[in-house]
Parts: structure tokens; C-alpha cells; sequence
């Protein structure tokens, strides 16, 4: 109403003004037509007349010229009507193609705005949550989490803090269709996960432990089960064999701790032990002139001399390598790394939780 009530006063017409107008003007001029083609025909006729007569005809011609002229007139400005008027027709069209874009164009607009504000607040409220989950796995102790549910001995405090989660996120949104193994045992598997608030499910751990630590407290209860961690696999594999030339004997103490004594004739020893060897002067990285006469002397000794006797005379230099020392070393290191990792995900787990 407001947009017509402006365009009245400033003279501005709609463009379904100017349509209607084009074709009530297109129908005024179409029902002129048959009149004026009458009084053409008549005008001719009486021209014609007059000239077969042979009558003075000049007053006969200048009504046929008149009659001839008024319906080409009209013919012609029923014409520009008709063109103004598809023109006005496919700018009203396209005018109302746009207005659709542009509604469409603004929701989808108002909706980016929507989401931004809900994103910001469900980012907010993950927050909240993922606060909570940490603190419900703070409160949750290694030796509370076995007894928190029945049979569930190897239950550690993040499983059951998932299931708290998990079960109140249902209840909340029940239609989400989560399937989970929640609380998992050995006999347990992934199901459809049951809604259940979180309160209900913390009033429910407290109450079995607050039974438990009774029969604790009375001396009912026998050996609490006690979750740990079970971190990364502690374990120093054997150091690979490379190739190499000794050129006499030495000996040194392999991976599980045993003596081993080298001679010429071993061409692959634990890489440390080559290395070493290689350092201290008693083997070579390739064969040489001195590898091969070692090797020469050492096998007509093995020839001539009883496998009891072979080392009889023959000095073994201590190489001073002790692999299982080394391997006990380095689990010793990746246990350190574990207990410092383990402490990282502590703090990180304490900072979430503030």
C-alpha cells in the first residue's frame, strides 16, 4: 500500500499500472478497427464510383486518403501499444524473477547469521560439557572405577565418564541414535545406547561405591580390583646384524646376557658390537689383507685343534658391549617417556577440568 500510495504521488506507475493500462488502450484501439475499415471500404468505393462516372472525384479521393490514413494510424499505434506491452510484460517478469532471488538470496543470509550465533552457543555448551567429562574422570579413581559398576573389573575412569556422557546426551536427545559399547567387559559389544541423566548415573556409582567402601571399612570385602594404565609397550628389541671383518677375537655380552666371543671367521655381528669393534681396531668394515690372513690362521687352528681346546692360548679381548644393558637402558628410557606422557595427559585432563 505504502510503495503504491509513492508511486501515485510522485507520478510513478507499477509496472501492473502500466499493463493494465497498455491493455485497456490496446482494446480501445482494436475496437476502432472495424469502423475504420468501413469507412475505408465506403471512401474507395465511393472514389471508384466517381471515377467510373466520371464525376469531379477530388473530394471522393481526399475521404479515401483521410479513410486510408485514420485506420493505418490507429493500425500503427495499436502496434507500438502491443510492443510496449510485451515490453512492459518481460520487465514486470523479470522484476518478479528477481524479487524471488532475492527473498531466497536474504534467507539464506538470515539463516548464515542464525547458524553463526547457534554455532557459537553449542561451542559454548561443548565446552561446558567437555569441562565436565574431565572433571567426572578426576573423580572417578583407579581404584573406584572397577567397583563403579558389576563386573566391570577392567573399567578405567574415561570409559565410564564416555558412558556417563554418552547416555545423558540421549536423554537429552533421544532421536540422536547412538550405538556404543558403554561400560565395556570382555562379554560386552556395541549396542544402542539407553538415555539416563547424568545425575541418575553418578547417584548410581556413588551409591554402589558408598556400599563398598562398608564392607571394606567392616573387613566384608575381599581384594579391590585397580585400574592402570596400560601404556605403551615397554620393549627394546634386538639391534640388527650389519656385515663386518674381524681380525681377531674379542668377546662381549649379548641380549640376554650371555657371553658371546667373536672369531675372524664371524662376518655379521649386532650392530653396537661391530661398531665398536671396528672403533678399538679388531675388525674392519671390509675384507682386507688383514681380515683374510686372521681368517686364514683361524680356520687351519680350527682344523688342527679340538672344539674344547680353540681358545686355548688365544687372547679374547673384552669389547666392552653389554647389549642386555643397553636394552635394559633404553626400556628404562621409554618407560620415562611413558610416566612423562602419562603426566602431560594428567595436566591436560586437570586444565580442561578448571
Amino acid at each position: 500500500m505504502a510503495r503504491k500510495l509513492i508511486d501515485r504521488l510522485t507520478g510513478k506507475q507499477s509496472a501492473e499500472d502500466v499493463i493494465r493500462g497498455l491493455e485497456k488502450t490496446k482494446a480501445d484501439l482494436e475496437a476502432k478497427l472495424p469502423s475504420l475499415e468501413a469507412a475505408k471500404a465506403a471512401a474507395l468505393d465511393e472514389r471508384r464510383e466517381a471515377l467510373i462516372s466520371g464525376v469531379e472525384a477530388g473530394h471522393a479521393a481526399n475521404r479515401a486518403r483521410q479513410a486510408e490514413d485514420d485506420l493505418a494510424a490507429v493500425a500503427d499505434a495499436l502496434a507500438e501499444v502491443e510492443r510496449r506491452l510485451t515490453d512492459a510484460v518481460a520487465r514486470r517478469d523479470a522484476e518478479a524473477a528477481q524479487a524471488e532471488r532475492e527473498a531466497v538470496a536474504k534467507g539464506l543470509e538470515d539463516s548464515a547469521k542464525a547458524i553463526v550465533a547457534a554455532a557459537k552457543d553449542m561451542a559454548a555448551a561443548v565446552e561446558a560439557v567437555a569441562k565436565a567429562h574431565a572433571r567426572m574422570q578426576l573423580a572417578v579413581s583407579a581404584k573406584a572405577a572397577p567397583q563403579v559398576m558389576a563386573n566391570r573389573e577392567s573399567l578405567s575412569p574415561v570409559q565410564f565418564a564416555d558412558g556417563v556422557l554418552l547416555e545423558a546426551l540421549v536423554a537429552a536427545l533421544p532421536d540422536i541414535g547412538v550405538r556404543a559399547d558403554l561400560y565395556p567387559a570382555h562379554y560386552t559389544r556395541e549396542r544402542t545406547v539407553e538415555g539416563r541423566s547424568a545425575a541418575d548415573a553418578g547417584a548410581a556409582a556413588a551409591e554402589r561405591l558408598r556400599d563398598i567402601a562398608t564392607e571394606v571399612r567392616d573387613g566384608h570385602a575381599g581384594a579391590l580390583a585397580e585400574w592402570r594404565a596400560s601404556g605403551p609397550r615397554i620393549h627394546a628389541s634386538e639391534p640388527p646384524a650389519i656385515p663386518v671383518h674381524p681380525s681377531a677375537c674379542f668377546s662381549y655380552v649379548d641380549h640376554h646376557g650371555q657371553a658371546r666371543r667373536v672369531t675372524p671367521l664371524d662376518c655379521y655381528l649386532p650392530e653396537p658390537v661391530a661398531v665398536a669393534a671396528v672403533a678399538k681396531g679388531l675388525a674392519e668394515d671390509a675384507p682386507s689383507i688383514a681380515t683374510q690372513t686372521a681368517r686364514n690362521q683361524w680356520e687351519r687352528k680350527r682344523e688342527a685343534t679340538p672344539a674344547e681346546n680353540l681358545f686355548d692360548r688365544v687372547e679374547v679381548t673384552d669389547l666392552g658391549v653389554d647389549l642386555r644393558a643397553l636394552a635394559e637402558a633404553e626400556e628404562e628410557r621409554q618407560r620415562t617417556s611413558a610416566r612423562d606422557a602419562e603426566a602431560v595427559a594428567r595436566a591436560e585432563l586437570e586444565r580442561r577440568a578448571a
